[in-house]
């Protein structure tokens, strides 16, 4: 101890004259591998691999997008390439087989597509199917009911009903948009009238039955007997042996508010003789045309609707006038001008509706008629 009663404490110095290294080690670990005996090492595991597995992932869809892309491009420069080259039936079936492989290749596209496919094929099929039964089965709305030529002079019943073989059934119009309308249709050729009595009707047709009719050789000497006509179309001689004149008959509703007589006649005068006329009589509710040749000559605006009937097609007279009648249509709606004009320059038809034998009567009504019946 000193003499001031401390200890003595020798205290060394450090030495500085420590050698520090000159250099770092060249190269530091490029990684630090964790220690999977602990917590965070588990976790760092997982975080890599599932990094590594999306990365793959992702890495697979892209390949897969990019080889749709290239297979739908293929496809379709393929098929243009074969709609270039290959004609006709060639080009069909390598454009079917084209789309074919197409399908395979995608399966859900092709599923989708087939199921699309398959609904529109069932439809289109179910269609035709449903319009081949009704043209064999179903009574058609717009029939021919003479198909031919016939003469004047004999009488034709073309019965409408269904059960009988051969029968024509005409079915009733239903509502349009003005209300009851239906269309006649018919080509007559006038020989002569010298077998008319003066005052009769001689018939061209008649839906429905007069009842002078009934009677055989006794011909329709007046409108009383006209009890069941809609319509009916005659044809009267007058006192000139080169024309006649045309009578449109209409039967009616009685309706005894107005005390109508339930029959309404339109008369069209002076048609001339040995040329062949088209006559369309088209009904639209109480308005009644009467067409000549494609243009319209009178209209009627009936007291009453036309009382229409389900009784048989009577075309031509025994008692009627020389000449023919042809192509007698109906409709069960009324035709605009360009569809009765279209029916007009189709023409009659010349052949004998009895046989294969035709006639050779190609005179038609002047438009000059027109302008001198003004």
């Amino acid at each position: 101890m000193a003499g001031n009663g401390r200890p003595n404490i020798n205290v060394k110095k450090p030495n500085t004259n420590v050698k520090m290294p000159n250099k770092m080690p060249n190269k530091m670990p490029n990684s630090i591998t964790p220690n999977t005996n602990t917590l965070s090492g588990k976790f760092s595991s997982i975080a890599t691999n599932a990094k590594e597995k999306l990365t793959e992932l992702g890495t697979k869809v892209t390949n897969a997008a990019t080889d749709l892309k290239q297979k739908a491009t293929n496809k379709m420069t393929n098929i243009t390439e074969g709609a270039k080259v290959a004609p006709g039936s060639e080009q069909l079936s390598k454009i079917t087989a084209v789309t074919a492989e197409f399908m395979e290749a995608n399966s859900a596209i092709s599923k989708f597509v087939a199921v699309i496919l398959s609904i529109l094929l069932f439809y289109i099929l179910f269609n035709i199917g449903i319009s081949v039964l009704n043209n064999i089965f179903m009574t058609k709305s717009n029939p021919i009911v003479l198909d031919g030529l016939i003469s004047s002079n004999k009488q034709l019943v073309v019965s409408a009903n269904p059960n009988i073989l051969k029968s024509i059934p005409i079915l009733r119009s239903v509502n349009k948009d003005q209300g009851l309308e239906f269309t006649w249709n018919v080509w007559f050729f006038i020989e002569d009238v010298t077998s008319i009595q003066t005052g009769n009707y001689a018939l061209i047709f008649s839906k429905g039955q007069s009842r002078a009719d009934k009677k055989k050789n006794r011909a329709v000497t007046n409108t009383s007997q006209m009890t069941n006509v809609c319509p009916g179309a005659y044809i009267q001689s007058v006192e000139s042996s080169k024309s006649a004149q045309l009578c449109v008959a209409i039967t009616t509703y009685v309706d005894p508010n107005i005390n109508n007589p339930g029959l309404e006649l339109i008369t069209i005068p002076n048609l001339p003789i040995q040329k062949w006329i088209h006559c369309s009589i088209r009904a639209q509710n109480k308005s009644i045309d009467v067409y000549i040749n494609g243009i319209m000559t009178q209209r009627k605006n009936l007291l009453t609707l036309p009382k229409q009937n389900y009784y048989d097609t009577y075309i031509g007279d025994a008692q009627g006038f020389n000449g023919y009648i042809s192509s007698l249509k109906y409709y069960d709606h009324a035709l605009n001008y360009d569809e009765i004009q279209t029916d007009f320059v189709k023409g009659p038809n010349m052949k004998m509706a009895n046989d294969n034998s035709s006639i050779n009567k190609k005179d038609f009504l002047s438009m000059n008629w027109y302008y001198n019946n003004k």
